[in-house]
């Protein structure tokens, strides 16, 4: 049987005397019964259909838990172990995997019909640098990274390799490496690779297939790298100011990266050789917690700070969101959205670090007389979770605004309470799921969840 360790609500929920609201909201748990793996908490973890794929601790070989049991295992005793402080990829459409060995070589396990096994990619290409990771485009079906070099070289599933032929980029010390597929600007098919590099610059390689429009591969440089001919004509330098960040893309173009202060900025990439991008702060309380890794996901992001807990924010009418009020304390290098409301990690525990899920859970919510919650004394609404309706009443002298967002931070219900009023709410056309509901009063703002069913 699965179990589960409660470790307190997503928000604290002020009940008056007519609601009761037993024990529901955001738990960890662990994804298995039988047994306790303990897990690499320098490399990433990942969930891929029924299996959540890991680095064992003790091994330092990938392993994963799998089944209705929730066995689990290392995938191949006898391959070589994950290089500490990288990630490990899954191609999307089969059950390779592919990782970074202690060696410095790309390697690839796979299931044959005797089990997982595990080979040198390519024994000729070149090594990995100590210090970068590997990529997966799919735009390109293509394995990215940089060599020992300080070239980046492409690998094809085939096994080949090519070096991406721009001279000057190996004088740069990137890391992290994003891909953003730009399909809805001037030309199709293009793609950009955006990576920081030591001075607190980002750049991106751009990819077009289209004729006369940056055909190939081209460096495009942003400014303020410390080189002063390295800046557009009349463009003021952007100061990006990311060393060694990462860096996260988004459907809409977005790039998020970690600003030396440690809060998380982001900007519009725009079109290929735009330059000039306003950028502007995710949240201000981000300056308390230094970003270690980044992932988007559901329209929101999810990172681990310095402090070792896990964040989760999202956008909405304007403003950067704490969606997640309680964090649970993690080590995992990179949280991963297994889907809607449910973030895969690693947690430290006294007897070793282990993969648990935190989700978002109502199976606990019982409904004595009406359940619902209390923004305080005077803001209420019910049932909770709802069906149909919501009934929200306002006890005070004052009116409300009030806004039903989405998980996706979309703005789905705008409406204004007046000073004692109950307003009876329509969300029947409201796909199920975990809803955020804000209000705001005198210049203050409130939220809580609310769950339609």
């Amino acid at each position: 049987m699965k179990r589960i360790l409660r470790v307190g609500l997503l928000s604290t929920f002020l009940l008056s005397s007519m609601y009761t609201f037993a024990q529901c909201g955001w738990i960890a748990s662990y994804p298995y019964s039988n047994s306790n793996p303990t897990v690499s908490a320098t490399n990433n973890a990942m969930h891929s259909g029924d299996k959540y794929f890991y680095v064992d601790n003790s091994t330092k070989r990938l392993a994963n838990i799998f089944g209705g049991t929730w066995m689990y295992g290392v995938l191949d005793n006898s391959s070589q172990p994950v290089r500490s402080g990288t990630r490990f990829l899954k191609h999307p459409t089969s059950s390779d995997l592919y990782y970074v060995g202690t060696d410095n070589k790309i390697y690839k396990t796979y299931w044959t019909a005797s089990g997982w096994t595990t080979s040198v990619f390519n024994s000729s290409a070149p090594l990995v640098r100590s210090n970068s990771q590997i990529a997966y485009s799919s735009s390109d079906n293509k394995i990215y990274y940089i060599g020992s070099d300080g070239k980046m070289y492409i690998l094809s599933m085939g096994g080949s390799y090519q070096l991406l032929n721009l001279n000057l980029f190996q004088h740069y010390n990137g890391v992290f490496l994003a891909f953003d597929d730009v399909t809805d600007l001037v030309v199709d098919n293009q793609e950009r690779i955006w990576f920081s590099y030591d001075g607190g610059s980002i750049s991106y390689l751009y990819y077009s297939l289209a004729p006369g429009y940056f055909t190939g591969w081209t460096l495009i440089r942003w400014p303020h790298d410390n080189d002063p001919s390295n800046n557009l004509p009349g463009v003021p330098d952007f100061a990006p100011d990311a060393v060694n960040s990462p860096i996260v893309v988004a459907d809409n173009s977005d790039v998020y990266y970690r600003r030396s202060d440690g809060r998380i900025v982001y900007f519009n990439a725009g079109s290929p050789g735009d330059r000039d991008r306003p950028w502007s702060i995710v949240g201000s309380y981000a300056a308390q917690g230094h970003v270690m890794s980044m992932t988007y996901g559901d329209g929101k992001m999810v990172f681990v700070a310095s402090n070792n807990q896990v964040r989760n924010i999202y956008y909405s009418g304007g403003t950067w969101n704490d969606f997640l009020v309680n964090p649970r304390v993690v080590t995992s290098p990179s949280p991963v959205w297994i889907n809607d409301g449910e973030i895969l990690y690693t947690d430290v525990v006294s007897s070793g670090t282990r993969l648990m899920n935190f989700e978002y859970d109502i199976s606990g919510c019982k409904k004595e007389e009406v359940a619902g919650t209390a923004f305080n004394d005077d803001v209420t609404f019910f049932p909770n979770p709802a069906g149909d309706h919501v009934t929200i009443e306002n006890t005070t002298d004052q009116s409300i605004q009030m806004t039903l967002v989405s998980a996706m931070g979309q703005v789905m219900e705008n409406m204004e309470i007046l000073p004692s009023e109950t307003h009876r709410l329509d969300v029947s056309n409201h796909p199920s799921g975990v809803y955020l509901v804000r209000w705001t009063a005198g210049g203050t703002t409130h939220s809580e969840r609310l769950i339609i069913q």
